[in-house]
């Protein structure tokens, strides 16, 4: 019973361990850079009232801003909250990174309330 305890014990220790190196793993950028994708409208998520919600991207071949009626789920990263978002977004691939996205968006909507 001892043994059986354990092995149960051991194979928990290994299954906690794999999962944190597993979680520790870099997170994997999009090949495409978010500026660079195109417009993706997304689909209508299960259960959703037929709404759309107004959101933003950027054109990369016009180098212009314009919004879209997004329809709430799936998608791109190219679609942001506010215009204001879109045009802080730096677009260049080298240095556009999730973390600025995060800050911008978070300035973006303190500026709003």
């Amino acid at each position: 019973m001892t043994t059986t305890r354990n092995f149960v014990r051991m194979a928990l220790i290994a299954l906690i361990l794999l999962h944190g190196t597993v979680a520790m793993e870099p997170f994997e950028e999009t090949e495409t850079p978010i500026c660079a994708q195109p417009l993706d409208l997304g689909k209508r998520c299960r259960g959703q009232e037929k709404t759309r919600i107004q959101r933003w991207h950027f054109n990369a071949s016009t180098n212009t801003y314009s919004s879209f009626k997004y329809r709430g789920c799936n998608g791109n990263m190219n679609r942001f909250e506010s215009e204001e978002l879109c045009m802080t977004t730096t677009c260049d691939p080298y240095t556009y990174s999730w973390d600025e996205y995060q800050k911008n968006l978070e300035n973006s909507r303190r500026k709003a309330s």
